[in-house]
Order: structure tokens, then sequence, then C-alpha cells
């Protein structure tokens, strides 16, 4: 009988290797490599929010400062309005967040589930508008709003940015993807319109809805161009104008004190960010489904 040997020196260098998954590596470099780029910023600006003049305009790259100046936050307070400027913004920014959402979820409901001539027209109508820059239509929007008398007012910064295109447009995916049945069984029980939309439509949109509050909320916190062409008076003037006129003092500018208001005009962004974080994700994937 032949004993068969095996042929180990031809296949040996064709034996199965463990693949190597750079895949995943990859990608979170490339995220840890984002959120340095994200993160240093924030922290040079927070770390110089503690420094003196002198240092914030050295040469040296100096990260932590040589003396804590803990007094830049009560000064930045009394050497200008500064709290002025923050109950302005918290006023309009939390008034446009509440009028943006109650308008997007009407408007949303309207399209998604109610049948009207011209619907299909009216939806291209605001998916035009997203593609119309602010820049394009701001003119004619002053022009409104100075035949209104709302120069100078809260109204003027308000109402403008009260309804957004792409606020309707967002609700609009996400209410589309609730069964219809589920709102005509409420009907068949009696319920109205109203109920409907408080007591069913709206606990169901709450990712949705938290996810639109943030990006409205950031989007009117951050808001330069429309204050500046509509606010004259110092006692209506938002944090962004307020930041943009100690970027340009007269008598030079203390970046250690701009650095302490930017620092203090962020603190409300990152906390309505990190109490409505789940609800912000799942929104936006709701809302991007279809």
């Amino acid at each position: 009988m032949i004993e068969r040997r095996p042929n180990r020196g031809v296949h040996a260098p064709f034996r199965h290797r463990p693949r190597r998954h750079w895949g995943p590596v990859l990608i979170g470099a490339i995220i840890v490599g984002v959120a340095l780029l994200v993160f240093v910023p924030l922290l040079w600006m927070t770390l110089s929010s503690f420094k003196s003049v002198d240092e914030t305009l050295t040469p040296i790259i100096r990260w932590l400062p040589s003396q804590w100046h803990f007094t830049n936050y009560t000064q930045v307070f009394n050497d200008n309005q500064f709290g002025t400027y923050f109950k302005n913004s918290v006023i309009v920014s939390c008034s446009v967040t509440v009028i943006n959402l109650v308008v997007s979820s009407l408007a949303g409901y309207g399209l998604a589930k109610f049948s009207f001539p011209g619907r299909t027209l009216l939806l291209l109508f605001f998916l035009a508008i997203l593609m119309i820059p602010f820049q394009v239509i701001m003119i004619p929007v002053y022009i409104v709003v100075r035949q209104f008398g709302w120069i100078n007012t809260y109204w003027g910064l308000i109402v403008p940015a009260g309804v957004s295109a792409f606020g309707v447009f967002f609700m609009r995916q996400a209410i589309s993807i609730l069964p219809d049945e589920l709102f005509e069984a409420a009907r068949l029980d009696g319920a109205g319109e109203l109920l409907i939309y408080t007591r069913i439509l709206l606990p169901l949109c709450s990712p949705s809805l938290a996810a639109l509050g943030v990006l409205t909320f950031l989007g009117s916190w951050n808001n330069l161009l429309w204050p500046l062409l509509v606010v004259q008076s110092d006692s209506l003037k938002t944090l962004p104008l307020g930041l943009a006129q100690m970027a340009t003092g007269q008598y030079g500018v203390q970046y250690n004190l701009l650095m302490t208001g930017a620092v203090i005009s962020s603190i409300p962004v990152m906390v309505v960010f990190l109490a409505t974080r789940s609800y912000f994700v799942r929104g936006i994937a709701v809302g991007g489904i279809k």
C-alpha cells in the first residue's frame, strides 16, 4: 500500500490568514481628528478667558495662564451691557423656537395627512424656499418689517424668524411616516383635530420636535445678520451683536473679555443640546427616513 504524504510545501503559503479590517480603525481615526478640530479651539477659548490682556496678545503660545483671572467673568458684565445682551438673546431665541415648533408642526401635519388642492405645489414651494439664501430676500423682508413699524422692536427680531421652510419640510417628513389608521381611529372615537394634534401627534413627534427645537435655537442664538439690520438701540442688541461690538472696540480689543463673553454665550447652547441629545439623534434619524 502506497502511503500518501500531505503536500505541505505547495499549499503552505496559501493558508487562510485572518483579514485585517481597517475600516473601523480608519473611521475611528477620522472621528478623533474631527473631534480634536472642534475641541482644541474650544479649549483655547476657555483657557484664554482666564488670562490677562497681555497674555492673550503675546506671540508665545501658552495654554495655561500664568495667573488665573476669574474676575474676567464679573468684569464682562460690569464694563459692558452683557447682561442685557444675554437677556435679549434668551427672549428672542426661546420665542423663535416656540413659534417655529408650533407653526412647523401644524403645517407639517396639514401637508402630510390632509388632501387638498395644491398640496404638492405648496410642498414644492417650501422646497424652493430652501434653495434661496437669506441674503437674497433680506431686503424685501426688511421693507415689510419697516412697513409694520417693527424696526428696533422684539417683533422685528422674532416674527420673521418664527417660520422656516426647513422646519415645515422637516416636520412633514416626520409626520408622514406615522400610520394614517391611528388618526382615523381617533376621529372615529370622536376626537377633534385639535385633540388629535395635542394628544397624539405631539407626543409621537417629540424626538423630531426636539431636534428641530435644538437647530432653531442654535440658529437664532448665533444669528448676527438680521439683528444687525433691525436693531438700532443697545437695549435690544443680542449676544452676537454685543460680541461684535466688543471685537471692534474703540480703544483696542480686550481679547480676554471677548473670549469670556464667547464662553458665556456658548453655555446655553451646550445645555440645550445635552438636555435633548437623545431626542436630537432620534429626531434627525426619523426626519431623514423618507
